[in-house]
């Protein structure tokens, strides 16, 4: 059944590859982390730090995570859409394993029945998967 979660959540990645603006500052942080790396003086958000203090360390991490695959799309000078694509799917996969955990922990206390139980409405409903994906607050912290 967890191949089944990820399938879904992938295949939202790729029919909803944009964001929203409720994310763009995690988007803004990791793309300035992967393309602008140490020159701090080129991230956006020394320009723009917007009203309410924020953290990098969520962007910093998925950023850190994925940027061996973004230095090979990098490499062969694809768009800066497929580095966005892997950042999403670096969070995604991160949140998955957490799901997972969190599933595993539910059939020990449980039973298998409960927890394919919970994979199966997991899988039917459509908001954790479609956000375990987006650079939210919200998401990086049900990864912790």
């Amino acid at each position: 059944l967890d191949a089944l979660l990820i399938a879904i959540a992938v295949i939202h990645v790729f029919l909803a590859p944009y964001t929203k603006v409720e994310e763009s500052f995690n988007v803004q942080a990791m793309h300035d982390i992967l393309y602008h790396r140490h020159h701090l003086e080129k991230y956006d958000h020394f320009e723009y730090p917007g009203v309410v203090p924020r953290t990098f360390i969520g962007a910093f991490t998925i950023s850190f995570l994925a940027s061996p695959f973004v230095a090979v799309i990098n490499a062969f000078k694809l768009p800066k859409l497929y580095g966005l694509l892997i950042v999403r799917l670096v969070l995604g996969s991160i949140m998955l394993a957490s799901l997972h955990h969190f599933r595993m922990q539910v059939r020990r206390k449980f039973g298998e029945q409960v927890s394919s139980f919970f994979a199966i409405m997991t899988a039917l409903q459509f908001h954790l998967l479609f956000y375990c994906t987006r650079p939210l607050p919200n998401i990086f912290s049900l990864i912790i």
